[in-house]
């Protein structure tokens, strides 16, 4: 059996229900800068909450 994946298009879905809420996103890992990004640029609320120690490396890490 083969399973095939389904490609999401933006006609495919809608940002209203998420639109006038407040997105978290708790530590940033390999992909969090980048789906925070994307998030923010499409128009969503998006806070990050990261450790202590973790924030001075991201720091570092955007010079």
């Amino acid at each position: 059996m083969l399973c095939m994946a389904k490609i999401w298009k933006d006609d495919d879905v809608s940002l209203e229900p998420i639109k006038d809420q407040k997105i978290a996103v708790l530590g940033y890992g390999i992909q969090g800068h980048a789906q925070s990004n994307n998030m923010k640029d499409s128009g969503l609320n998006v806070i990050i909450g990261l450790k202590e120690d973790q924030q001075e490396k991201e720091e570092n890490q955007d010079e």
